[in-house]
């Protein structure tokens, strides 16, 4: 609410959450220290939603215009119909495609240390 220190200790008295500035400020400042944990997981979860859905609506209009297409009569609308169709198909790749990256584990970082220790020559294969 960018409310200022007293006025937000106010307001949470007034919200039935009583605290002292003191203690007011210490939440500001945790909630500051977790910002990037915290839009992380805003960004999972709403991505993920925003995603399914995005997929979900694509294949809806392919089905409907798929239906559209089989009832209608003129060649010209067919044929516009036909396009719309096609045109669906590179979002719904693109889709499916970061579905895969996301879907897909990413190697641990530990793991990688180790491979790349693996890699390095020993002194005694410099010689």
């Amino acid at each position: 609410m960018h409310l200022k220190r007293k006025q937000a200790v106010e307001y949470m008295k007034y919200a039935e959450y009583p605290m002292s500035e003191r203690t007011w400020y210490r939440w500001v400042q945790k909630l500051n220290n977790s910002k990037r944990e915290r839009l992380y997981e805003i960004a999972r979860i709403g991505y993920e939603e925003e995603h399914t859905d995005s997929i979900e609506e694509i294949e809806t209009a392919r089905k409907l215009l798929w239906k559209e297409y089989e009832e209608c009569k003129g060649a010209v609308s067919r044929a516009a119909i036909l396009e719309k169709i096609i045109n669906t198909r590179p979002l719904l790749s693109s889709y499916y495609d970061s579905t895969k990256e996301v879907v897909e584990k990413p190697v641990a970082k530990e793991d990688n240390d180790i491979q790349v220790a693996a890699t390095i020559p020993t002194a005694d294969e410099w010689v």
